[in-house]
């Protein structure tokens, strides 16, 4: 993981997909306000915050900017994407295939 003021980069290997969900990188250093997944893979993913309903879907080759997904994923003073501590966790839609998925956190 590279760290830079105000941003965090999460990668994962889309052949090491599995039918469970895995964390992508470590948990965030800080709150989330809005986020970027950049899916360069063949196959579709599914994407979570708590690893057991899919939150999101990310389609074979495209990306999704998320600004807040709902309120449970909301600090209470702001809107934010994602909380400080929570990890984002991926599973495969179909069979993994070559490629990654990119996700870029902006705090």
């Amino acid at each position: 993981m590279a760290e830079f003021i105000g941003f965090e980069l999460k990668e994962f290997d889309t052949a090491l997909l599995t039918a469970n969900y895995q964390s992508i990188g470590s948990v965030l250093l800080k709150a989330a306000k809005r986020f970027q997944v950049f899916n360069n893979s063949d196959v579709d993913v599914y994407l979570s915050v708590e690893g057991v309903d899919a939150d999101m879907r990310i389609p074979a080759r495209k990306d999704l900017d998320v600004y807040a997904i709902d309120a449970d994923f909301r600090q209470s003073e702001g809107s934010y994407a994602l909380r400080a501590g929570k990890k984002l966790k991926i599973k495969q839609v179909t069979a993994p295939a070559a490629g990654s998925v990119i996700v870029h956190m902006f705090t």
